[in-house]
């Protein structure tokens, strides 16, 4: 895995049972966590993308899924502490997304186009001119196809969204000229379900192979009590 990252689709629409029997794979803390939610829907969303997180975690470094030393970085990103392995997720309207590499920094984005009323004023308060003329010409898919390589590159650098709004993401290889994020990003765009949207950076100018697969629970559970 040193040359590439590993991409998991995960699947949102899980039976009740399916997705309840995943809280095994949480810590206490997280199964407070995912019932406190006021939203029932977006306590099993974080329910069952934290319990993949920990499941493919746990499985790539040996260790129980529930004991995988997760902490949080300065902005909040989920990090493994002291375990050279990078990872992040994604989740948005259907739709998840959970990123592994080994050896960068990786940032991994999802969104549903849901501006298509919105997305030139949207541009134009928030983006860059260049970037704001693309979306007038574009549209909202421009808008979304932007906003996801910008915020893949932001959570590669562990930084915060409003200081990669007008980073520069039509290249391959991303570096902020104002300088609020410090070093290079290569950015991806990646297949993604109609209507929808999504990208992957890893920290470096190096190329890299980006491996994508179906994330399946059962599978996953089962081997984890192996």
């Amino acid at each position: 895995m040193t040359d590439g990252v590993r991409i998991w689709r995960i699947p949102l629409d899980l039976p009740s049972r399916s997705a309840a029997r995943l809280a095994a794979a949480l810590t206490p803390d997280e199964r407070d966590r995912a019932g406190a939610y006021r939203d029932p829907v977006a306590g099993r969303t974080f329910l069952v993308v934290r319990a993949a997180a920990r499941l493919v975690l746990g499985a790539h470094l040996a260790v129980p899924p529930d004991r995988v030393p997760l902490v949080a970085g300065p902005y909040g990103k989920p990090e493994v502490d002291g375990r050279p392995v990078h990872f992040n997720v994604s989740h948005t309207r259907h739709a998840a997304l959970l990123a592994l590499c080994r050896n960068r920094e990786v940032g991994v984005d999802i969104e549903h186009d849901r501006y298509r009323s919105t997305a030139a004023t949207l541009a134009g308060r928030f983006l860059s001119a260049a970037d704001a003329a693309a979306v007038r010409d574009g549209g909202s898919a421009t808008y979304v196809g932007l906003w996801v390589r910008k915020e893949a590159c932001v959570k590669a650098a562990g930084g915060r969204l409003i200081d990669g709004l007008r980073l520069p993401v039509g290249t391959p290889v991303v570096a902020d000229p104002r300088g609020r994020l410090t070093g290079h990003w290569t950015v991806r765009d990646l297949p993604a379900p109609a209507g929808y949207a999504a990208a992957v950076a890893l920290a470096g100018a190096d190329p890299y192979r980006v491996r994508m697969r179906d994330w399946h629970p059962a599978r996953a559970s089962a081997r984890s009590r192996a």
